[in-house]
């Protein structure tokens, strides 16, 4: 630190400190250099006009005195000096922590982790229990591990379609969490110019569908692609995708589909929704997930 730092008081209170300890050496040294005076012969001062003895008397009795008091200012300044650095680099090192809290939440935010597939499946369980809670009967544990797989399976049949279908334009990646949020698919646009980047979260219900559900599908798609905007300054293009099962695509469907993406624009991000027959999903083409 060669320079006194205005930028942050704390910086500051430490640069301060580093001066005052370097003037306590400095000082002796400098007046050490000029104590030569002090020692002239008393023959040779005889020798000086009465003017000029008088001026040397004078400035022998300056440096006597700054002799003096020289050790205390030096002293004084040592300590002052490593009060103001210690005090100093303790407030520097409680705002520094501060900041590198806030450095590791914004990497957080920004780093990329792949889901294991435990971490998945407890996920898809997560979601199942949830949807269940409104309802009389719950499923067991061998049927629930049975529609996980089933879940993961439509997924990755998902995923397969879109990333070779797209792969020319897009590079996909599937199950990866950002920050807290979990994205099942994204599609990065190899080319932001014509291109946005695809946010694609994917639903299976097993039961009946409820706009209720399929409502907070759409609140946590909406608001990944915002923390994915923020964090990465990309567009995005939201698409949520529902497989259904044991169900016809009946007038109640559309309807949902009308209003989650009227829902979608209100809160200021236009998606796409699509309904699929979990049982032509492995024959549906890339397109038509987001048409």
């Amino acid at each position: 630190m060669n320079r006194i730092e205005f930028s942050d008081v704390n910086r500051f209170l430490a640069s301060i400190g580093l001066i005052s300890i370097g003037l306590a050496f400095f000082l002796p040294w400098f007046v050490n250099q000029n104590n030569s005076l002090l020692l002239i012969e008393q023959d040779k001062l005889q020798k000086l006009t009465p003017a000029a003895q008088e001026i040397v008397t004078k400035q022998q009795d300056t440096l006597l005195t700054i002799n003096k008091v020289l050790p205390s200012v030096s002293i004084g300044l040592i300590i002052i000096g490593f009060v103001l650095l210690i005090w100093g680099i303790i407030r520097w090192t409680k705002r520094q922590s501060v900041l590198d809290k806030i450095q590791d939440e914004d990497l957080k935010a920004r780093e990329i982790q792949n889901l294991t597939s435990q971490e998945k499946r407890d996920l898809i369980e997560t979601e199942i229990e949830k949807t269940e809670e409104d309802q009389p009967e719950k499923t067991n544990q061998a049927d629930r591990q049975l529609e996980i797989d089933s879940y993961i399976q439509i997924e990755n049949a998902i995923f397969l379609q879109l990333s070779q279908n797209y792969k020319n334009n897009y590079t996909a990646s599937q199950n990866v969490r950002i920050g807290n949020y979990e994205y099942d698919i994204i599609l990065k646009s190899k080319d932001l110019t014509q291109y946005k980047d695809r946010i694609i979260e994917i639903k299976f219900f097993k039961n009946r569908l409820t706009y209720s559900n399929i409502k907070d599908a759409t609140t946590k798609l909406i608001l990944a692609c915002n923390h994915y905007e923020e964090n990465f300054k990309r567009r995005t293009f939201a698409v949520l995708i529902i497989v259904y099962s044991e169900q016809e695509y009946d007038e109640t469907i559309k309807k949902y589909k009308k209003d989650i993406e009227l829902y979608g624009t209100e809160l200021g991000k236009p998606l796409k929704v699509n309904f699929f027959d979990r049982q032509k999903i492995v024959t549906t083409k890339a397109g038509d997930f987001f048409k």
